[in-house]
């Protein structure tokens, strides 16, 4: 996958991740059952996260964010870490993040990496639906 993007005109920008953002939603509320409020707080989650994200000409970091606190992300989104949690499950078991655990001493989970396969999937068929063939 990391093949086809590296040729391809389509780039991992803020523009394609909105566009991405907008279809996450639409699955997570017609495919998952979400409420449109609690598809909004996802999707306002989703913007924190990418604004946490590494960089947009990384290789394969590019899909990843910093290490950052449950702490941070529960006081950027105004809700509590408890309810936080609850909304990265929704994520991750539906496949549009995957939290990379990290352990610091005895505090599990005090900081945390995300990764975004759901955009990584969603981006490598948006290029091959944007290629045109080339004639011999």
């Amino acid at each position: 996958m990391i093949g086809i993007l590296k040729y391809s005109g389509v780039k991992t920008d803020t523009l394609r991740f909105r566009a991405y953002r907008k279809v996450a939603v639409a699955t997570l509320i017609d495919e998952h059952g979400v409420s449109k409020q609690k598809a909004r707080t996802l999707s306002a989650l989703l913007e924190i996260l990418e604004s946490h994200r590494v960089s947009y000409s990384k290789g394969a970091y590019r899909f990843q964010t910093k290490r950052v606190s449950s702490e941070v992300l529960a006081d950027e989104l105004g809700v509590t870490k408890r309810y936080l949690r609850m909304l990265l499950r929704i994520l991750e078991a539906t496949g549009i993040i995957t939290i990379r655990r990290r352990r610091v001493g005895r505090f599990l989970n005090l900081w945390n990496a995300f990764k975004f396969t759901g955009f990584m999937t969603w981006l490598a068929r948006y290029a091959q639906s944007r290629c045109t063939p080339v004639p011999p």
